[in-house]
């Protein structure tokens, strides 16, 4: 158990260092909105593939598990994006509901639908053509 949770952990923090150096714009443009509603942080999986290859096959095969880490990463790398600022804590906010959204899947027929996807694709990362 604690193998899966150290693993977990470091998962979580490259994770958060991926965040802060290829998100970073988006990051603070997710601090400074004023919108309430959900937000998302749209992540590309050509440059997660580019920082960590092990990092981007691991949320390919188990996304139900680690979309969820990387929503935790989020919040954490808003947290200390928002430290760096001086701004007054009204103009700037951690959204504590963000979701990372995965855009850009490589083109491999595994992950590619020409067509609705059945019951054998719950819980995949796909990409609908």
């Amino acid at each position: 158990m604690s193998d899966q949770i150290s693993n977990t952990t470091v998962a979580q923090g490259a994770m958060q260092m991926f965040l802060e150096e290829y998100c970073a714009a988006d990051i603070q443009a997710l601090l400074f909105d004023t919108d309430d509603e959900v937000m998302s942080l749209h992540i590309d999986m050509h440059e997660l593939l580019e920082f960590n290859h092990q990092l981007a096959m691991l949320l390919l095969e188990s996304p139900s598990k680690f979309l969820p880490l990387f929503n935790i990463a989020c919040l954490a790398a808003q947290r200390s994006l928002k430290q760096q600022t001086t701004v007054s804590d009204s103009i700037c906010t951690v959204k504590e509901d963000a979701q990372v959204r995965v855009t850009h899947l490589p083109n491999h027929p595994t992950l590619q639908r020409t067509r609705i996807p059945g019951s054998e694709d719950v819980g995949r990362l796909l990409s609908i053509s």
